[in-house]
This record gives C-alpha cells, structure tokens and sequence, in this order.
C-alpha cells in the first residue's frame, strides 16, 4: 500500500494496535447515515462543486401560506447545508477536490487516522456531496411558536334576545385554524427540502370548529334567556370606556358546560398595554391610582347582576373597597383583579349556558341564554343596614330562588362593606395624584382636580 507522506511505519503500528477503528475509517470517509441522529432528516442535493458552503442558504427566503395569511419562515434555525465527502472509484470519475489531504472525521473516526489510511488513489477519487439537513426536533419548536401567531380561534354564533325574550342570531359562527404539525413534520422534506433563493410554501392547516353553531345550540341547551344583567358607564373618561371595550370583547360567546364553574380572571387574561388596555383609575394598596385596566369591573360587575337574575351559584364575589358611582345601586357591585378577586359562578342548570354581552350607548348588557329547570328567582334590595362613624357603609342584596311550583329552595345573601372613598383619593394627600397621567385627556384632568378639591 502507497501512504502519503511517508507514514507507513506509523500506520503500520497504529493499525496493530487498533484493528477495529481504523478498519472503519479506511471504510467511512462519508459519514454512514446510521450514525446521524434519529431527529435529523438528510436529503441530498447536488454532487455538483458548490460555492461558498452556506453562503445560498444565508440569503434564502421562505415564505409559507397558513390559511389566508403569508409569513416569512426563518429556515436557518431548523435546517442546513453540509458538504459531505465520499470515495468514487467509476472510471468515468474525475475528482472535484485539488486537496487530495482533505478529510472528513467523525467520532469514530479521528482526524489522524483518516490521513493515515487513506491512499493517494483514493485521495484522487474523493467526491463532494451537499446535503440537506432538517432537525425535527428544532423545527417542532419552531411550528409551535409560529403557531401560536397564526392560529385563529373559531368564534361561537352571537345570539341576542328580542323584546319578547326569543332568541335570534346576530353574527354567525367563524371557523377556527390551526397548523397541522404532526402531518409538517412526518413531511418535513417534501415541504422543506430545497433551498431556492426564494420560495413560497403551503403548510397545511386543521379547521377548528366552534362550540355552539347555527345549528346546534338548541341542541345544547341554549333555548332561551334565563339572565339578564344591565349597569350604565356615563361619564367615564376616553380611557375606561375603551377598556371596557376591550374587556367585554373577551366574553363574547362564551359557553359553560352543565355543572363547570365559571372563572372571569381565567376568561379575562392579560390586562396590560399589550393586551390593549390603557391606563385609568383602579383601587389598589388602599389607594386610587392609574393603572391599565382600569374599569374592567364595570364588565364583571354587570356579569354578577345577570348570574344572580339567572338563579346561578355563584362561588366567589367581593364587593369594592369603596362606593363607585358607575355600579350604582351600591351593593351590586363585584371587584375583580389578577389573581384575586375573582367573580365565579357554577353553571347548576340541565344544559350548556352562553354568555352574550352587547352596548346600546353607554348601558353594557350581559345576557345568560340556557335552559330553564323551572325556578323562579326574584331579588331583595340592596338594603342599607348600617352606616359607621367614618363613613362607611354596610349593605345586603339578596338572591331568592324558586322551584317551579314556587317553593323557596334558596335564599342568598351578597353582603357589602364600603369603606369612606375620602381615604382612599380626595382625603389623604399620599393616594391624590399630584401630576396629569400618561393618556390623560386635559378634561379628565381637570375633572379629577376638581372633585378632589385641587
């Protein structure tokens, strides 16, 4: 055998003492495809002389179609290019590499060994191969996270009650989409398998349906309206009006299965400026301040005014730190704020209930729709028990139901302890603002001024 460089007696000695490795290498210049991990995908591309290695695919473009929607695909973190090379004895063979030193190592076979046991003909013979490779591993991430931007969220039908209490249809159910990654990812080559300059895919999506449709809420139960909730928002600045908006958008048709209980901060979500809201006035820390979100409670307060018309349990209320003239009556009020409080209520009726807010001007409405068991649920107050030395307040709203044949089965009391809202803004110079916040109007300010005696 011909070694290049004059390294037979070196190789000689190493082969003795190390049959097993380098008969590998002498066989192996091209990375066996058993040795590569299971998550990677490998395709070849070309045999040809390549440019620069991953000079093409640094400036690829990807773009893929999701639905009705084109991204832009950063392909770069899931796959890349390598060159691989391999021995090639066809007669009709001429070799694409001048380096005829050059190697290829893998852990099996170290550097040395591949320059020690490769001969001058088989250096002669050396052939280069681009490949392809994916990592299925990053690029499931990598759909996942494009996911959860590019998926849209079916919407249930949007019903309404007329004047006489029937249900009609205002808006019709919307489709929901999401990736199909599994069926991406047993085809990743076939969608990723080329890296042109440019290129336009399209990923294929699953249809999500909606819970209550056109055609079956009726056979789920939502017969007709059993709540009916109202509170009026006049005079509110810009920014509480817009957050009650934003708010009440989030319990647009929203369906409570038989028996579940009925979270508002887990349908709520986020509240902050990237979820939309402004800042405004919130009670917080025994004080009055700005902060983003403020007026969400006009939204649950109203939602606690229809669970209680519509005869529901509700598990979880707490009334405001201080009388809010927006919730007028006092004492039907429920404050919220993440994580607590929260406004819970279990849906105890036979069927699915569905939660429909809409405005008419500056009065916020929240209908329950369901199925009626029969009872009958009249309200008592609220009733002014006891005013205290410092201003406040005690009050009782009560919920009284009724079986169908107009038995009492349950009276339940929603009590209420105001604090004097004067030591809460206005009365103490630490909870007054002293400068006009961010998003202010110079009305809004004015009007805080003057009814806080500045």
């Amino acid at each position: 055998m011909l070694l290049k460089h004059h390294q037979t007696f070196y190789l000689s000695l190493i082969l003795l003492l190390t049959p097993a490795v380098f008969a590998y290498g002498a066989e192996n210049i091209l990375q066996n495809k058993s040795t590569m991990p299971s998550t990677v995908l490998t395709k070849k591309i070309s045999s040809e002389i390549l440019p620069k290695e991953g000079a093409p695919f640094e400036n690829a473009e990807y773009f893929a179609t999701i639905g009705e929607e084109v991204v832009p695909i950063e392909a770069s973190i899931f796959s890349s290019r390598k060159t691989l090379l391999k021995k090639d004895f066809s007669s009709s063979y001429r070799p694409e590499i001048e380096n005829i030193n050059i190697c290829e190592t893998t852990n099996l076979q170290p550097e040395i060994s591949c320059l020690l046991t490769t001969t001058i003909s088989q250096g002669l013979n050396i052939k280069r191969i681009a490949i392809f490779q994916i990592d299925k591993k990053k690029l499931k991430n990598y759909l996942i996270a494009l996911n959860k931007t590019s998926q849209k969220k079916p919407s249930n039908v949007h019903l309404k009650a007329d004047e006489n209490g029937n249900i009609i249809i205002t808006k019709k159910e919307q489709y929901g989409s999401t990736l199909d990654i599994d069926k991406i990812l047993n085809n990743a080559l076939e969608y990723f398998g080329d890296l042109p300059t440019k290129k336009n895919i399209v990923l294929p999506i699953k249809k999500i349906s909606p819970t209550l449709t056109s055609d079956n809420y009726q056979e789920m139960g939502i017969k007709k309206r059993i709540g009916h909730g109202e509170s009026n928002f006049r005079g509110s600045p810009k920014n509480r009006i817009h957050n009650i908006h934003v708010a009440t958008s989030k319990f647009e048709g929203i369906v409570v299965p038989p028996g579940e209980t009925f979270s508002f901060i887990k349908n709520l979500g986020e509240v902050n400026g990237d979820t939309g809201y402004k800042e405004e006035l919130v009670i917080k820390n025994h004080k009055t301040i700005p902060e983003f979100g403020g007026g969400v409670c006009q939204v649950s307060t109203t939602m606690f005014r229809s669970a209680v018309n519509a005869g529901l349990k509700i598990s979880e209320r707490r009334n405001h730190a201080y009388p809010v003239q927006y919730y007028s009556p006092q004492g039907t009020d429920a404050t919220v704020y993440i994580p607590k409080p929260d406004l819970q209520f279990v849906n105890d009726t036979p069927g699915y209930i569905l939660i429909q807010p809409y405005f008419n001007g500056t009065i916020l409405t929240f209908d329950i729709f369901g199925t009626s068991d029969g009872r009958q649920v009249e309200t008592e107050g609220p009733t002014l028990l006891k005013r205290t030395p410092d201003g406040g307040r005690k009050y009782v709203w009560w919920q009284i139901i009724k079986d169908k044949e107009g038995n009492q089965i349950a009276k339940n009391g929603f009590w209420s302890f105001y604090h004097n809202a004067a030591s809460y803004h206005g009365g103490n110079h630490d909870t007054k603002l002293t400068s006009k916040p961010k998003n202010w109007s110079s009305k809004e300010w004015k009007k805080y001024k003057r009814e806080n005696g500045m």
